[in-house]
């Protein structure tokens, strides 16, 4: 786990590789804290639709939109983008490595399991 925030966000959540400087993994860590929160089931949803564009399992690897609250995430194979969901924010689209994505939800979700038990 990364830095704490204080506030509803305990800590910036932090995964193997994450580079603090990094504009991509800056905009993976918004999406996990603003679209993400502390909600598993949203957390695992991510993650299996990004196994699914890696590894194609069960799901339509062709699926690869998913539109959250505040940013929308375009998965690809290798990369991914992560853009505001809504024009009127003026932030530019982030290309992320897919690899990264992941390596952050699943340490993610480690971290909410681990937060939720007594």
């Amino acid at each position: 786990m990364g830095e704490s925030l204080g506030g509803p966000y305990p800590v910036v959540p932090d995964w193997p590789g994450r580079n603090a400087g990094n504009s991509a993994h800056a905009r993976i860590t918004a999406l996990l804290l603003i679209d993400i929160g502390q909600s598993l089931q949203q957390a695992m949803a991510l993650r299996d639709r990004i196994l699914d564009q890696i590894a194609p399992r069960q799901g339509n690897p062709d699926e690869n939109e998913i539109i959250l609250n505040a940013y929308a995430v375009y998965l690809g194979p290798k990369t991914s983008v992560i853009e505001a969901a809504f024009d009127e924010t003026g932030e530019a689209p982030v290309e992320v490595l897919t690899a990264d994505l992941l390596a952050a939800i699943e340490q993610y979700i480690i971290d909410i399991e681990r937060a939720s038990r007594p």
